[in-house]
């Protein structure tokens, strides 16, 4: 998912918080469940370029064919 995403979105992965990835036991919906599940953060509106992306509708696009990419590529389409 993660790789898709980068791949197609443009935005790279987060430098801040220990990296990418972050380990959360605080998130019921994560924590509690039996199926697989991903929680994507799209990006960082904080960060300028970022948000360049979320405001055009070609990055909205851009993002949404990296998570359609990473699910068809987790699902094994």
């Amino acid at each position: 998912m993660r790789r898709e995403y980068g791949e197609h979105s443009g935005i790279p992965p987060s430098t801040y918080v220990g990296g990418a990835l972050v380990a959360r036991s605080d998130l019921g919906g994560l924590r509690l469940s039996d199926v697989p599940k991903v929680f994507v953060e799209t990006g960082n509106m904080r960060n300028a370029a970022d948000a360049a992306v979320f405001e055009s509708r070609r990055g909205r696009k851009r993002i949404a064919r990296g998570l359609y990419q990473g699910l068809r590529r987790f699902i094994g389409g």
